[in-house]
């Protein structure tokens, strides 16, 4: 369904630029004061779902189509709207309506959306006052709700394990595979913002319709993150050595009163030591030092209090061409986002792949790899499995 109706899709988005005023920012085209002014208004009521289709247009549009007889998740069932009114219009041969209707179905999309995160979102929030069950429940239903309208083919929904009384959060992909992960609950509203922002009904409508616009956006989104992600290794890094400098000066002080001050020298006094056996150990004993420095790290290193969504990790890979090795990237990558705080699931994906993909692999100075200039904290024990992929896709030097 995804593929059949990306031309309707992207007529609804050529109606949206056209009707906000939209193309002329898309074309690059220099704009005068008074044109920014007006681009700036257009984002505006685009943003505010202006010229939604309403709950009557939808039902007299299913009625009128057929609609109503469809039994299909609500994201899916308002493609399949959009394409059967598009397609009406362009055999008439009347292309604006074609764009101005389908615009109008992609926006009434982009409303459910953000009213059901924000209705999820407060009886999330009224749940944690009240812990009623059936406020949870209701929570657990507007996420669901929110999640059927994004045409992503995935979905969402949110319970409590019976047995250890967390919270559990579960997505189905469209083939029905499921996957569970437990969640801190301060992180909830959280994985709804995206919903609540509508920024992820409409990247899955511009993947659809503007595929090559999606993939830009999301290598210019990469580009920035790894930008980002350079400068705090280095602020960490510089960071890091200062801690040292003033270990090396206060070593023979008492240790610390604080259990932070304890295992902040406990920490540096293993750094230096294991860096010290690094710097005499032969290549034969090298690579077993280094797991122990990867170890030590990767206990060391809390994972991520939100973890993220393993919806919004990528599901092919031009680099990885064998689809059981991608789902071991997946894997590691996801432990990359756990570990590493600044990497989304793009990001993450991304360093994975250099992790497989480079000539060498060098140790950082504290425990971590070091791949094209970043230090990633890495779980060792993943450290075969990695292997094997490299042997396969390694890059020659």
């Amino acid at each position: 369904m995804l593929r059949s109706a990306q031309s309707a899709v992207k007529t609804g988005t050529d109606g949206l630029a056209r009707i906000f005023g939209l193309d002329r920012q898309q074309q690059g085209a220099v704009q005068t004061p008074e044109e920014a002014v007006a681009y700036d208004q257009g984002i505006k009521r685009f943003a505010h779902g202006e010229g939604a289709a309403t709950r009557q247009e939808i039902q007299e549009i299913d009625q009128a189509v057929g609609m109503d007889q469809v039994q299909a998740d609500e994201g899916m069932k308002n493609l399949m709207r959009i394409d059967k009114v598009a397609q009406y219009y362009l055999l008439r041969g009347e292309k604006d309506k074609a764009e101005a209707a389908s615009a109008s179905l992609l926006q009434y999309g982009a409303v459910q959306v953000r009213n059901s995160a924000i209705m999820a979102s407060a009886a999330f929030d009224e749940w944690q006052k009240s812990g009623d069950p059936a406020d949870l429940r209701r929570a657990s239903l507007a996420v669901q709700r929110a999640h059927q309208f994004i045409p992503d083919g995935v979905n969402l929904k949110i319970d409590i394990d019976p047995q250890s009384r967390q919270i559990v959060a579960t997505t189905v992909d469209a083939d029905g595979q499921q996957q569970s992960q437990v969640i801190d609950p301060q992180g909830v509203p959280q994985m709804m913002q995206q919903a609540m922002n509508g920024s992820a009904y409409w990247r899955a409508v511009y993947e659809i319709g503007q595929p090559r616009l999606a993939e830009q956006g999301m290598q210019d989104r990469a580009s920035m993150q790894r930008e980002q992600y350079k400068t705090l290794v280095e602020q960490e890094k510089n960071t890091r050595e200062g801690q040292e400098e003033e270990y090396r000066f206060r070593r023979g002080i008492e240790v610390g009163a604080s259990e932070k001050e304890r295992t902040r020298k406990a920490n540096e006094g293993f750094y230096s030591d294991w860096r010290q056996r690094m710097t005499g150990a032969s290549e034969a004993e090298k690579p077993a030092i280094i797991q122990e420095g990867l170890q030590f790290t990767y206990d060391q290193t809390p994972s991520r209090r939100t973890p993220v969504d393993s919806a919004l990790y990528p599901t092919t890979s031009e680099v990885i061409t064998d689809e059981a090795d991608f789902g071991q990237v997946r894997s590691i990558a996801q432990m990359l986002a756990a570990k590493n705080e600044e990497l989304d699931a793009p990001a993450a994906v991304e360093m994975a792949t250099a992790l497989i993909t480079a000539p060498t692999l060098e140790p950082g100075r504290h425990g971590t790899l070091d791949v094209q200039g970043f230090d990633l904290v890495f779980n060792p024990q993943l450290l075969p499995q990695l292997m094997t992929l490299r042997k396969k896709y390694k890059k020659a030097q």
